[in-house]
């Protein structure tokens, strides 16, 4: 019976979390912990590469609490591009607390003109620890 309550703990503590952060959109928009989101794009690459519903949720990443950033990325080129999205997690103080990327269409397919494809990453830090994060967008 304890380990019954203690699954029942766990989830609603987890519970609380993924609510908090369901609505957070990098705007400060959570209740509770609250991320902020930052897009930068690497060598004018903005021109290449557009960046829509971006989402911020609580996981489970190997066993322990993470967060999940999944969104929609579409290439406005005129080209294929491979297209690479990295993400790097700090905390309040500014330390980086890890790195994740993510292929929209995967690393063998490029994404062609006008395509739009989702993507989701996750890293194994506790959302309480995140305070903010930057994707880097990459296409080649």
């Amino acid at each position: 019976m304890e380990r019954r309550d203690a699954i029942r703990a766990l989830a609603t503590a987890m519970s609380g979390t993924t609510i908090a952060l369901a609505g957070c959109s990098g705007n400060g928009g959570g209740d509770g912990v609250d991320i902020e989101q930052n897009v930068e794009y690497a060598a004018e690459q903005d021109e290449y590469v557009e960046l829509s519903d971006i989402t911020e949720e609580a996981t489970q990443v190997n066993g322990s609490g993470g967060v999940a950033v999944s969104g929609v990325a579409e290439n406005t080129s005129d080209n294929s591009a491979y297209i690479e999205l990295v993400m790097t997690f700090v905390d309040s103080e500014g330390t980086t607390l890890g790195e994740t990327s993510a292929f929209p269409k995967g690393s063998t397919s490029p994404n062609e003109p006008g395509e739009a494809a989702e993507f989701e990453a996750a890293i194994a830090e506790s959302p309480e620890n995140i305070a903010e994060y930057t994707i880097e967008v990459r296409a080649t």
